[in-house]
């Protein structure tokens, strides 16, 4: 059993973020406004809700949520946020709106989501960086997937005075793309970066930006299993680690399709693992969106649901599984409607 309700609707909404606040109240965070993205209009506002997503404190377009961080001008996109000893924290690129002067930072609040103060940079990465999933090991340990390109502040600068579309980030001559994790091992006081699987941008001469995305599960015996979007591919590609991601192994094609969007893994105590994916290999299907549910350490998958059925383009899923209540929460969108989705698991 499914059920699907909208919370906003805008002239973009891309990319929400779903969690369970420490006061049980459910809060959303997703990039909106302008006509796109990446532009300078870009903002990221906060949508709660209190009685489990039936209703939100904002349901339009025209009683805007509030904004994560004032508005000085400057486009803002966000990517993860988790939960950890009763504080919420969020990670921001703040930019120009071509992803250029790039400014990573987190953000933290002590109040379930209803305030937010700057939590400084991200200690990780001077370059451009989103920061995805955070997971909680079978041994306390906390894993953070990242994914950045290592452009040059010269590089940026480059860009910035170039001619036409040459003005963006993803016309810079950065040769690889990184996916790996960042791994706390003392319950979140202090984290290492681990090296990344290095993903090249470039194949056969041809130049092919791929976004990544990585989100990651723990298997049975203990190895993390990471899968990447690869742009281009029409199937998401796969690689592991049995050392808490010091080292990983080569990215293999797997046999699951996907037509260049963000696939989202979630995962139960009981060792089921669900994957949220618009399997369709043709570039620009991002439809139908379903949930999948794998029993054995994701050598295959069984559809539990299907989420949206009909012709959209459902993107960037995103949320949360409640073991007591027995549910699944997810946020995704379609460019300009936030959608909730309670499934029943």
């Amino acid at each position: 059993m499914k059920k699907v309700s909208m919370i906003h609707y805008n002239t973009l909404s891309c990319e929400p973020v779903l969690r369970k606040a420490p006061d049980g109240s459910f809060v959303v965070l997703c990039q909106c406004d302008g006509l796109g993205e990446p532009a300078p209009q870009n903002r990221v506002y906060v949508f709660r809700s209190t009685d489990g997503g039936e209703s939100w404190d904002n349901v339009n377009m025209w009683r805007k949520g509030r904004l994560v961080v004032p508005d000085d001008g400057r486009a803002v996109y966000q990517t993860e946020m988790f939960v950890l000893d009763g504080r919420m924290t969020a990670f921001l690129t703040i930019h120009n709106g071509a992803f250029l002067d790039w400014d990573c930072r987190l953000l933290h609040s002590d109040d379930s989501g209803l305030t937010w103060y700057d939590g400084g940079k991200n200690p990780w990465f001077d370059g451009f960086v989103f920061m995805r999933g955070a997971l909680t090991l079978k041994n306390g340990h906390i894993a953070i997937c990242y994914q950045h390109y290592p452009v040059t502040r010269e590089e940026n600068e480059a860009l910035k005075s170039a001619e036409g579309k040459k003005r963006w980030l993803m016309s810079s001559d950065v040769e690889y793309l990184e996916c790996g994790v960042v791994l706390s091992e003392d319950g979140g006081k202090t984290y290492e970066k681990r090296p990344p699987v290095k993903i090249p941008l470039q194949s056969g001469g041809k130049r092919n930006w791929i976004w990544g995305e990585p989100t990651v599960a723990q298997l049975s015996d203990g190895r993390l299993c990471m899968l990447v979007r690869m742009d281009g591919a029409g199937r998401l590609y796969k690689c592991c680690s049995s050392d808490e991601g010091r080292t990983w192994s080569e990215p293999e094609l797997t046999d699951i399709p996907n037509p260049d969007n963000k696939p989202k893994l979630l995962q139960h105590s009981d060792g089921r693992i669900f994957l949220i994916n618009t399997p369709d290999e043709r570039h620009g299907h991002r439809y139908p969106l379903e949930l999948w549910v794998s029993r054995d350490d994701m050598r295959s998958w069984k559809r539990q649901e299907t989420l949206m059925g009909d012709t959209g383009y459902y993107s960037y899923a995103d949320g949360f599984i409640d073991e007591e209540k027995r549910k699944l929460y997810c946020v995704f969108e379609n460019r300009h409607d936030i959608f909730f989705a309670e499934v029943d698991i």
